[in-house]
């Protein structure tokens, strides 16, 4: 089994535990086990599974329908005792977008004793009631032909590919079935096509088919994928394999809008009854304008290999049915676009004497299983029986817990995480395995794309089941992280975990000093950014301002008890931050506009030492106080005991500068200024 190396493949799958996928293997028998039948077409609705097959021994078509455990919930039959009716192979049954089913079907009249078939298409409802049928394509000669795949078209019509004998046909329709167009390839004389397998629409509206053209004359063939338009018109053709019978059925499916992946047979030096060890699978991956990007042959020795289905598992994944040459065994195959295996799991029918299996049909499941349907042969009275088969596996193609001993669970996944930039977060996983070590590799998204992590300063334990992130040294916002586990045979990938990153707040502009008249008016502001909503707190010197909690501070009328220093406090939920302090001054305009009564003199003006000041003894003085420029109190007394009215104050310790003087008494208010030399 090769290792696997898958990007975002198991997101999903990761978090599927084997308890809830539901598993069967089932045998359903819709009139006796004395009678060949066969399932050709499943389909995944909300209650269970539609199903289409065929009873041979009665000529008859069946459309049925089976719960979640493979029980027979009711089947339904079509045709008669005159006509031999068919099921389409290779995704012949699909759901449309009206809420019903869409089913290619192709008849015989036997009445007619010859090899001339129809192909029809008919709708039915949830209920498998006919609602319309129409005759799709009838051939020209007494020919057989076979619908095979089909699509609902961009513009809600129908898309279907088949065969006639050796030519490949691809017809175009309407909503209602009627017929639009039809391209058919191959001549039945010196080239051939051994029909087409699988039609699918590319984002430009047109179809890409695939199919097996063969030389006549030499025998030999191989795989074809061509492009057509929109109204048939043939684009491009390409064609795969060796210069030998490469066997039939190329299947493809999308990678991405412009990219495809084609599954097919391939035999490398002998023809396809040869050597079975050069019998192989091809995997190619074709550009929408059919360049090749990449070819490789996969499989075991000593098992040749035949595709019957591919289906897009998701992303990057793809699953296929193979069978050998004559069906002695059947395989579910799975692989990815960045490696190739991921596993071959044999399947066993529920009989016990099985031979000669096909799986013709292979989907994915909502709960992340795989089921497939088709048919087995066993001994029943001395005759070899057609049974129909319905097989359930889990995302691994195991029926029983624990078939791959190599599968990693991940019981625990890491959880998203909205934390502040100066802090350090930790994501876990854990996971579990039944044999052998897990390995861990974190990987962020970068632009689109998992990138793995190398250790830093700012992530610790890339390798771990767990990693330390220093959130401070991410620069983006938003930022998702994934463990991938894996061993040598897996990997597995967690849910991302989104990690949103909270700002600190960061201060743009600091308010500014401001010196103004008494009188006026000034304005305080402080800008941020960083994790909003923030909450603002302004300081008058170290006092609280109450109710000034907006980003912006408004002061009217200023005096002088206003003066000093303000600042602002900043918080979100990441912390808080303080603004510088600007002061605010008295200017010299304020000073001229000072009281200048006889009844208050100070002297000497400038001062050096001491401060003489003489107050008129009608003025009841309260208290005199000595405040500069800046709001700064360097003196106060109002505990005035001169009797004369005449005051000497030391001011041999104040700074140089200038100062006021604020005399407040019963009567009025006086300012006087001088200069501290």
């Amino acid at each position: 089994m090769s290792k696997a190396l898958l990007s975002f493949i198991f997101i999903t799958l990761s978090g599927i535990c084997f308890s809830q996928v539901n598993t069967f293997n089932v045998e359903l028998i819709f009139e006796d086990t004395i009678f060949h039948e066969h399932i050709s077409q499943i389909l995944e609705v909300e209650d269970g599974y539609i199903i289409a097959g065929t009873l041979y021994d009665a000529n008859r078509m069946l459309i049925g329908k089976i719960d979640f455990t493979g029980e027979l919930l009711w089947k339904k039959k079509y045709g008669d005792a005159r006509y031999n009716y068919r099921t389409g192979l290779c995704n012949s049954l699909i759901s449309t977008s009206d809420n019903n089913y869409m089913l290619t079907t192709y008849y015989r009249d036997t009445l007619l004793h010859g090899f001339k078939s129809r192909m029809k298409l008919t709708k039915f409802d949830p209920d498998g009631d006919t609602l319309w049928t129409r005759l799709l394509y009838e051939p020209e000669e007494d020919h057989s032909c076979y619908p095979k795949s089909i699509i609902e078209t961009y513009d809600g019509g129908f898309a279907i590919c088949g065969g006639e004998n050796l030519m490949a046909v691809l017809i175009k329709t309407d909503s209602l079935g009627i017929l639009e167009w039809i391209k058919k390839l191959g001549s039945n004389q010196t080239s051939g096509y051994r029909g087409s397998s699988s039609v699918i629409q590319t984002i430009d509206s047109c179809f890409l088919v695939g199919g097996m053209v063969r030389d006549m004359v030499t025998g030999y063939g191989g795989p074809t994928l061509i492009k057509y338009d929109t109204e048939g018109t043939m684009l491009w053709h390409k064609s795969f394999g060796g210069g030998r019978e490469d066997g039939h059925g190329t299947f493809v499916q999308p990678i991405d809008d412009t990219s495809f992946v084609v599954l097919t047979s391939h035999t490398t030096e002998v023809n396809w009854l040869g050597d079975p060890t050069k019998r192989k699978i091809e995997i190619i991956h074709v550009g929408i304008n059919g360049d090749i990007y990449y070819q490789n042959l996969v499989g075991r020795g000593a098992e040749r290999y035949t595709v019957s289905d591919l289906e897009r598992y998701d992303d990057e994944m793809f699953i296929a049915t193979l069978t050998p040459m004559y069906g002695e065994k059947t395989w579910l195959y799975c692989f990815s676009t960045t490696r190739d295996s991921i596993f071959f799991r044999r399947l066993i029918s529920p009989s016990e004497d099985e031979f000669c299996l096909e799986l013709w049909d292979v989907k994915r499941c909502n709960d992340g299983g795989i089921i497939s349907c088709g048919n087995f042969r066993e001994v029943i009275n001395g005759s070899a029986i057609m049974n129909p088969w319905i097989i359930k596996t889990d995302p691994y193609g195991c029926l029983e817990p624990g078939c791959d001993q190599y599968v990693i669970t991940i019981t625990d996944h890491p959880d998203s995480v909205i934390e502040c930039r100066n802090q350090f977060i930790e994501l876990t996983v854990a996971g579990e395995c039944e044999s052998g070590n897990i390995s861990y590799q974190w990987q962020t998204l970068d632009n689109g794309i998992w990138t793995s992590l190398n250790d830093t300063i700012h992530f610790q334990g890339i390798d771990n089941d767990s990693i330390l992130i220093d959130l401070s040294g991410l620069e983006q916002d938003t930022a998702y992280y994934r463990c991938k586990l894996y061993n040598a045979y897996w990997d597995f990938f967690s849910d991302s975990a989104r990690v949103v990153v909270l700002d600190t707040i960061f201060i743009l502009s600091n308010p500014e000093d401001v010196a103004a008249a008494l009188g006026t008016s000034v304005e305080y502001k402080v800008s941020v950014s960083g994790y909003s909503p923030y909450e603002y707190q302004w300081y008058h010197n170290s006092d609280v301002i109450s109710g000034e909690n907006d980003s912006s501070l408004f002061i009217q009328e200023i005096t002088i008890q206003d003066t000093g220093y303000y600042h602002c406090i900043i918080s979100n939920s990441c912390g808080e931050i303080a603004s510088n302090k600007a002061s605010l001054t008295i200017s010299d305009l304020g000073l001229f506009e000072e009281q200048m009564d006889d009844a208050i003199r100070i002297s000497p003006n400038p001062a050096r030492q001491l401060l003489y000041i003489e107050i008129d003894p009608i003025v009841k003085v309260n208290s005199i106080s000595i405040v500069a420029l800046n709001g700064i109190e360097y003196y106060q007394n109002s505990h005035l005991q001169s009797p004369e009215s005449k005051y000497n104050i030391e001011i041999g310790n104040f700074p140089p500068g200038i100062y006021i003087v604020m005399i407040n008494s019963e009567q009025d208010n006086y300012t006087k200024k001088f200069v501290k030399l």
